[in-house]
């Protein structure tokens, strides 16, 4: 076959799927690669051993290939292509380690040598199917530092916070902003993760106030950052009883009060249960917090002009 077809149509057969035989395409593509070394067809030659399972010698045609100009980042892509599909063919756990570790380091190479941002994306991706955080983390930073983009700048930051990479985090924080749900609570995380405490309240507080879905859940993050600041978070207490209703009204009053007559806020403490002791006096328990919380303020004159004010509202006291 060599002596029939010239090198120009011999490359053009060899790169084609005219021979379907993986073993006689090889056979060929050995014999004109001692004399050849063609980028194309090192290529082929490396995806026939890889369709063939010998990964090993794909992996050798591929290394080749890189040292030819232009070919370098091909011929790492198809490396990491052969590593991959040698990994899932392995059966022993202690095998699959092995190539794992050499899938991560061709992958951080890729990263690191390709500027491209299709390319830095597919580094990503495949970094998280291949349980490689770290690697999907090189590949976001690079790709958000490029772009600005700030839909990689908020993966960064979840990423690295997931992973417990607050000082990779950091550094994006101020690009992230507050402007959407998710990178105000990434922010959030990551400044309390760092215990930059008074920042975290700053942006927790603001989230609160945009977001009502959120306060259930955090609303005793802010009381605790409260007290870690030493900072009086009163008026959020109680522009929050305004905007509620129902259950959670009751709920933010009582928890409210508790903040304040444990910060000894006597004046706050005295002010809500003055507007609410007698907002719910079929809510006997409810009640009787109130009572209860107005004795705790230490003034018996207070306590006791609320015990009235409920007694009446009850129907307990005339006029």
């Amino acid at each position: 076959m060599l002596a029939l077809f010239p090198g120009w149509r011999m490359k053009e057969i060899l790169s084609s799927d005219t021979i379907t035989n993986v073993d006689l395409r090889i056979k060929y593509l050995e014999r004109v690669t001692e004399f050849s070394k063609e980028p194309d067809l090192l290529r082929v030659l490396a995806e026939s051993y890889l369709m063939k399972g010998e990964y090993y010698k794909a992996i050798r045609v591929a290394e080749t290939l890189s040292n030819y100009k232009n070919k370098e980042i091909e011929a790492i892509m198809l490396i990491y292509r052969i590593k991959k599909t040698s990994f899932f063919a392995l059966k022993e756990d202690e095998e699959r380690r092995a190539v794992l570790s050499d899938i991560r380091k061709t992958l951080y190479t890729l990263a690191n040598k390709s500027e491209d941002i299709e390319i830095l994306k597919f580094v990503y991706r495949e970094g998280i199917s291949m349980n490689l955080p770290g690697v999907s983390l090189y590949a976001a930073q690079k790709i958000a530092k490029k772009t600005g983009d700030s839909n990689w700048v908020e993966k960064v930051v979840e990423l690295a916070v997931s992973m417990g990479e607050y000082s990779v985090a950091l550094p994006f924080i101020d690009i992230l902003g507050e402007e959407s749900k998710k990178g105000a609570l990434l922010k959030y995380r990551t400044l309390l993760e760092t215990e930059n405490y008074g920042e975290a309240l700053g942006v927790l507080t603001k989230l609160l106030q945009k977001y009502p879905d959120l306060r259930d859940k955090y609303i005793n993050d802010i009381l605790w950052l409260s007290v870690k600041v030493k900072r009086d978070v009163g008026f959020l207490l109680l522009s929050l009883i305004e905007e509620a209703r129902g259950e959670k009204r009751k709920a933010l009053i009582k928890l409210a009060v508790n903040y304040a007559l444990g910060r000894k806020n006597v004046n706050l403490a005295k002010r809500i249960i003055k507007k609410y002791a007698t907002a719910y006096v079929e809510d006997i328990e409810f009640t009787s917090f109130m009572v209860k919380s107005a004795l705790a303020t230490g003034d018996s004159a207070f306590a006791g002009n609320i015990a009235e004010k409920v007694a009446k509202k009850m129907g307990l006291l005339n006029g």
